[in-house]
C-alpha cells in the first residue's frame, strides 16, 4: 500500500503510468477478495475462499461471455478485510496526489471497467454484494456496509465523478475523452442502474448500500441521479432487457430522489429524460396497477358503483338509456371485472410487479412531483413577445398520457370526475386538483395552447376527421384536458367563467366546443364507441370526458340566456338518419333503445340531447307518450273518447283535498278524466266534460298544489319553487304529498297541458338525474353563494380562513327549530382552512342543493314516474324541461296563431272583423293574450311546438248579435278550443266586448 502510494505522488511520468497500469491490477485483486469476504459472511457454510481454484489475473483476462454471476474466490490465504478496505480506501481517497490529480486514478480504475469491455470485473464483484439479503443484524459482524459503500464509491469515481466521499455532489470532469472511455462510463452506469436499482423496494430500501447510493447521487444538483435516469430510459427502450423489473427499477429512481425533486427546477432536458423513463414504465405496467392498487380489487364502496338493481339489468341486456350514468356503470363494470380477473389469476411475482407499479402511480400523484414536471414540459401561456405559439410536443404528450393513463384505469378516480367526492379517490383527487386548482399555474390554458393545434382540424365540419384521426398520445392529452378543465368548471364562479376568461378565453371556449362538438359526433355518431366489441375503456373514458365539459360548458352559457355563443352553435350539423326518423313516428316495439329509434338515438339523446333541436326532441318525448297511450289502450286526441273513464267530482275551495282523495293512484291516473266542478254553493257548475273542463281542472289543481302558502314548497327570490327541506315539521306523510304532486305534474306532461308553475333549475335538475354544483346554489341562496365564494378571496389575498371559526357542518330546520348536520363524517371536528375550504364550498354546496331535500324529491320523482317514465325527460335540460311543463313565458306568435286558426259559421278571412279581431289581438298586452288564450282553452300558454299542433285547432265561430245586440259578450267551449265570437258592427265594441269577457275569470258558468 505504501508503496502504490509513494507511486502516486511521484512526478516521474514513467513511474506514474506504470502506478496506473499495476493499480488497476492490484484493485482487481483487492475487490476480488473483497467480494469473497462478503460471500462469506452471507454464507457462513459455504467453502472459504482459500478452497477456490480462481487466480484473480485469470479472472481480469477472461472474456466478457464468461463473467461470473458471483466472484470466485482468489486462490490465496484470506486477508483480513480491513487491511483490504483500508488499502482499496486508501487508493480511492488519493484525490492530492499528482497523479490523481492528473486523472490517474480515474484512468486506473478506468482500466479494471475496460478489461473486459464496459463494466468489467468491478461490477460483478459489486453485484455479487448487492445480491446479499441476509438479515442485517446477521451482516453487522461483517463489514459488508464498509465493502459495499467502498464499491460504490469506486465505481463512480471510475465513471469519472469526483469529491464523491466529501460533498455527496457528483461532477463530470470537463477532461475530454475518448469515444471508447464515453462508451465505457454509459455501459457502467447503466449496469449499475440495473444492478441495483432493480431490486423489489423492500429490498432496496432495507439494504446496507441504501443509504451511501442517496448520499452519493443526491447531491446539489444530483447529476449523478439525472445520469441513471438517462441509463434507465436507455434500458427502458430495449426490448432485451424486459426481462428486469421495469416497475421496481422507477420506483426505485424516485425513491432516491423523492425529497430532494420538488425543491429543484427541472430543466426541459431534464424533465424529458424523466418523463420519457416514467411513460415508458406506465405503458408497459399492468393497467391495474395504478391508483386503486390491486389491493382493492374487490372494492364496492365507490358512488358510481352504488346502482340498482334494475340499472344492472338494463345493461347486462344491452339498453342504454339513462344517458353518462348508464357509461359510467359500464366503464365501472368494465373495470371492476378486470380487477377481479386479475386479482384470480395473477402470479406471486406479477403480484409483486403489480404492487411496485401501484407503488410508483402513487409517487407520481404526488403534488409536488405533479407540479415539477408539468412546469418543465408546459410552454408559457400566453408566449413571450414576438415567438410563436409553441407545439405539443412529445415530452408533454407522453407525460399527458402518463397521468391520462393514470385517471382512466382508475375505478376511484370516476366519482372525482364526475363531480362525485369519495374518500377513496385521494390520489385521483390530488391531481385533479393540483392541475385544476392553481397549483401548476394556468394549466388548462397552457395545455389547451400547445393541444389545439393537434385537433383543430375537428373544429372543420367540411374535413373528414376520421380520415385525420388522433394518436394514442394525443387522445390521453385530450382526455386529461377534458377532465381537468371540466373538474376546475366546479370550482368557478360565473364570473371569473365569462367576465375574466378563466381558464379560457371566449375565443378560445368557441374554439374548443367545436372541437368537442365534432368528437362527440364522431364518437357518438358516425363510430358509436359504447358499441365497440370488445370494450375499449379507453375510448369510452374520452368519449365520457368530452360528454362531461361539453353538457357543463352547455349549461353555463344556457344559464346566460345564451348571451355569448347562440343556442344553435351546441347544435350538430343535420342529421338525417332512417334512426331519427323512426323515433319521431310512432313504433310498436316498447324496448327503450327502440322506442328511441336505435341505440345510437337512445345514447344521443340521454347523454347530449342539446345537440339535436329543442323541436326534434319534443317530437319525439311527444311520440313516446302517444306509444304508452297506445299499449295501455288509452285514446289519443282531442275528447280521448273511449277507454277507462275515471269519473271526479271537486269543489274549486278544495280543489286539492277532494283531488288526492278521488283521483286513482299509480299509473291508472293515465286514463281519462273526468271532472264535474262544484261551486262555492254546493251546485254543480254548468258543462259537460269533454276535455276542457280537465284542463281547467288541471290548472286550477297545479296552481293550489305547489302554492307555498301551504309549506310544502318554498320559493327562490326569483319565484322558482322547489320542495321545503322543513316539510317534515308540517305532516307526518309529507313524502305522500309529494309523490300525488309529482303524479299531478307527470299528468299534465302526459296530456299535453301545460300548467304555471315554474320551477328552480336545480329542483329540475334532481329529476333529470343531473348532480347540482356550485354555481347552481346561486339561484337558491344567493347570499349563501357569496359568503362562500368570499373564501376564495381570503385565500388569495393571504388572509387566514381559520379565523372564522367555520367547520364542516351546516344548519338545517325551519319552524323554531335548527339542527346542526355535518357536512363530512366527524364534519364538527374538522375546521375550515385554506387548505380544505374549496371542499367545504362543494361540500355545503352538495348538502343544499343535493342532501338537503333528497327524500322530497325522491318522492316527488317516483310519484312523476307512475306516469311517464323518467328517462324521457332526460332528453332535456332544466330550462327546456320547464317549456315542458309550462310552455314559454312570451308573447304569443299571432301570425302562427292566425294560420292555424280555423273560421266558421259564415266568417271567413278576408271579412273587416276578422281583420278587427287579429288587429285588437295584436294589440293587446302578453297577459292580455295569455287570458285570451285560457278563455278559449283553458290554458294561459300556447303549445310548445306552435299552433300547428294544438288539437283540436282553435276555431272561431260566428254568432249572431240576436237580442241582445252589440251588449252580448264572446262565449267559448273549451272542450273543443272554441271561440263564439258575434258579429260586431266595430272595431271599438270588439275590443271592449273581448276584454271584458276574458278578464272576467267567472268559470264556466258564464257561457
Amino acid at each position: 500500500k505504501n508503496n502504490y502510494l509513494s507511486a502516486a505522488t511521484s512526478v516521474d511520468d514513467i513511474e506514474v503510468g506504470s502506478w496506473c497500469l499495476w493499480t488497476g491490477r492490484f484493485l482487481a485483486l483487492i475487490l476480488e477478495h473483497l467480494a469473497a469476504c462478503a460471500v462469506e459472511a452471507q454464507s457462513p457454510a459455504s467453502p472459504s475462499p482459500s478452497s477456490s481454484a480462481s487466480a484473480s489475473s485469470s479472472s481480469a483476462s477472461s472474456s466478457p461471455s464468461a463473467a461470473p454471476s458471483a466472484p470466485a474466490a482468489p486462490d490465496r490465504t484470506p486477508v483480513d478485510p480491513d487491511v483490504l478496505c483500508a488499502a482499496a480506501e486508501a487508493i480511492a481517497r488519493a484525490e492530492d496526489s499528482a497523479a490523481a490529480a492528473g486523472g490517474g486514478l480515474r484512468s486506473a480504475l478506468q482500466r479494471v471497467l475496460l478489461r473486459q469491455a464496459a463494466g468489467g470485473p468491478l461490477l460483478d464483484d459489486l453485484r455479487a454484494c448487492w445480491s446479499i439479503s441476509s438479515p442485517l443484524a446477521a451482516l453487522s459482524a461483517m463489514p459488508v456496509h464498509r465493502i459495499t459503500s467502498l464499491m460504490l464509491e469506486l465505481v463512480l469515481k471510475a465513471l469519472g465523478f469526483e469529491n464523491v466521499a466529501s460533498s455527496g455532489d457528483l461532477r463530470m470532469p470537463e477532461t475530454e475523452e475518448t469515444e471508447l472511455v464515453r462508451t465505457a462510463v454509459r455501459e457502467a452506469l447503466h449496469r449499475l442502474a440495473l444492478r441495483f436499482l432493480t431490486l423489489p423496494t423492500h429490498s432496496l430500501t432495507a439494504h446496507p448500500l441504501y443509504g451511501s447510493l442517496c448520499a452519493a447521487l443526491a447531491g446539489r444538483e444530483a447529476r449523478g441521479w439525472w445520469l441513471l435516469v438517462d441509463a434507465a430510459c436507455e434500458h427502458m427502450l430495449r426490448a432485451a432487457d424486459r426481462a428486469v423489473s421495469a416497475s421496481a427499477l422507477v420506483w426505485n429512481i424516485l425513491a432516491l430522489q423523492a425529497g430532494q425533486l420538488s425543491a429543484q427546477e427541472l430543466a426541459p432536458d431534464r424533465a424529458a429524460s424523466l418523463v420519457h423513463l416514467i411513460h415508458a414504465h406506465v405503458t408497459t405496467m399492468p393497467p391495474l396497477a395504478v391508483l386503486d392498487g390491486p389491493a382493492n380489487a374487490g372494492d364496492a364502496g365507490l358512488a358510481v358503483e352504488e346502482a340498482e338493481d334494475e340499472d344492472d339489468d338494463m345493461i347486462v341486456h344491452g339498453s342504454i338509456g339513462n344517458g353518462v350514468k348508464g357509461l359510467e356503470l359500464l366503464v365501472a363494470r368494465e373495470l371492476r371485472q378486470a380487477a377481479a380477473g386479475a386479482g384470480a389469476g395473477a402470479s406471486a411475482g406479477a403480484g409483486a410487479e403489480a404492487e411496485v407499479g401501484a407503488g410508483t402511480s402513487l409517487q407520481l400523484a404526488s403534488a409536488p412531483m405533479i407540479i415539477q414536471l408539468f412546469e418543465a414540459v408546459l410552454a408559457p401561456h400566453p408566449p413571450p413577445s414576438g415567438q410563436p405559439v409553441a407545439n405539443c410536443e412529445a415530452p408533454l404528450l407522453a407525460l399527458c398520457a402518463i397521468y391520462g393513463k393514470l385517471l382512466v384505469h382508475s375505478r376511484s378516480a370516476l366519482d372525482t370526475m364526475a363531480g362525485r367526492y369519495s374518500g377513496a379517490a385521494a390520489s385521483a383527487s390530488t391531481i385533479l386538483n393540483t392541475l385544476a386548482l392553481g397549483r401548476v399555474q394556468g394549466f388548462v390554458a397552457r395545455l389547451w395552447a400547445q393541444l389545439q393545434p393537434e385537433v383543430a382540424h375537428y373544429a372543420d365540419e367540411a374535413i373528414d376527421a376520421r380520415a385525420a384521426g388522433l394518436s394514442p398520445t394525443v387522445r390521453m392529452a385530450l382526455f386529461l384536458f377534458c377532465a381537468t378543465y371540466s373538474h376546475q368548471l366546479l370550482a368557478l364562479d360565473d364570473e371569473q367563467f365569462f367576465e375574466k376568461g378563466v381558464p379560457l378565453s371566449l375565443k378560445e371556449q368557441f374554439e374548443a366546443t367545436c372541437v368537442l362538438k365534432q368528437l362527440l359526433y364522431q364518437m357518438f355518431w358516425e363510430t358509436p364507441v359504447a358499441e365497440q366489441a370488445p370494450f375499449d375503456l379507453e375510448s369510452v373514458q374520452l368519449l365520457l370526458s368530452v360528454t362531461r365539459l361539453y353538457n357543463q360548458l352547455y349549461d353555463r352559457h344556457a344559464r346566460h340566456e345564451f348571451a355569448h355563443f347562440s343556442r344553435e352553435h351546441w347544435h350538430w350539423p343535420a342529421v338525417h338518419s332512417r334512426e331519427l326518423a323512426d323515433a319521431m313516428t310512432p313504433a310498436e316495439d316498447r324496448g327503450m333503445a327502440a322506442a328511441f329509434g336505435g341505440r345510437r338515438v337512445s345514447l344521443l339523446l340521454t347523454c347530449i340531447p342539446q345537440v339535436l333541436q329543442f323541436k326534434q326532441r319534443v317530437k319525439i318525448f311527444h311520440r313516446l307518450i302517444e306509444d304508452d297511450k297506445a299499449t295501455a289502450g288509452i285514446p289519443d286526441g282531442f275528447g280521448n273518447i273511449g277507454g277507462a273513464v275515471h269519473d271526479v267530482t271537486v269543489n274549486r275551495d278544495k280543489i286539492y283535498e277532494d283531488a288526492m282523495r278521488g283521483l286513482p293512484a299509480g299509473p291508472d291516473l293515465k286514463h281519462r278524466i273526468r271532472v264535474t266542478f262544484e261551486s262555492e254553493l254546493g251546485y254543480q257548475e254548468a258543462g259537460i266534460d269533454g276535455g276542457g273542463l280537465f284542463k281547467d281542472f288541471m290548472d286550477a289543481l297545479a296552481e293550489r298544489a305547489f302554492d307555498p302558502q301551504y309549506g310544502l314548497f318554498n320559493v327562490t327570490s326569483e319565484q322558482l319553487l322547489y320542495p321545503n327541506p322543513a316539510s317534515p315539521t308540517l305532516a307526518e306523510d309529507h313524502l305522500a304529498h309529494f309523490a300525488f304532486m309529482g303524479r299531478v305534474l307527470g299528468k299534465a306532461i302526459f296530456d299535453k297541458i301545460l300548467v304555471r308553475p315554474a320551477f328552480a333549475s336545480f329542483f329540475l335538475n334532481k329529476l333529470l338525474g343531473r348532480i347540482n354544483h356550485i354555481d347552481d346554489l346561486y339561484t337558491l341562496d344567493p347570499e349563501v353563494y357569496r359568503n362562500l365564494m368570499s373564501l376564495k378571496d381570503i385565500s388569495r389575498s393571504g388572509g387566514d380562513i381559520e379565523d372564522l371559526a367555520l367547520s364542516f357542518t351546516a344548519t338545517t330546520g325551519g319552524y323554531g327549530s335548527h339542527v346542526q348536520t355535518e357536512l363530512v363524517p366527524g364534519g364538527a371536528d374538522i375546521p375550515v382552512t385554506n387548505t380544505n375550504f374549496f371542499k367545504y364550498i362543494a361540500a355545503t354546496a352538495n348538502f343544499k342543493l343535493n342532501r338537503e331535500t333528497a327524500a322530497q324529491s325522491h318522492a316527488f320523482l317516483r310519484g312523476f314516474h307512475d306516469i311517464i317514465n323518467v328517462e324521457w325527460i332526460r332528453m332535456f335540460d332544466a330550462r327546456e324541461l320547464q317549456m315542458v311543463i309550462g310552455g314559454e313565458a312570451r308573447a304569443i306568435d299571432i301570425d302562427n296563431l292566425r294560420a292555424h286558426t280555423r273560421v266558421s259559421g259564415g266568417y271567413h278571412d278576408s271579412q273587416p272583423i276578422m281583420q278587427w279581431f287579429w288587429q285588437v289581438l295584436r294589440e293587446l298586452t302578453p297577459q292580455q293574450q295569455g287570458d285570451f288564450l285560457k278563455f278559449v282553452t283553458s290554458s294561459p300558454r300556447q303549445p310548445l311546438l306552435g299552433f300547428e299542433y294544438m288539437q283540436p285547432p282553435i276555431c272561431i265561430q260566428k254568432v249572431p248579435l240576436g237580442e241582445d245586440g252589440p251588449s252580448r259578450l264572446p262565449s267559448a267551449a273549451t272542450c273543443m278550443n272554441l271561440l263564439k265570437l258575434p258579429d260586431y258592427p266595430t272595431c271599438d265594441i270588439l275590443r271592449e266586448k273581448l276584454l271584458y269577457a276574458i278578464s272576467a275569470n267567472a268559470g264556466f258558468e258564464m257561457s
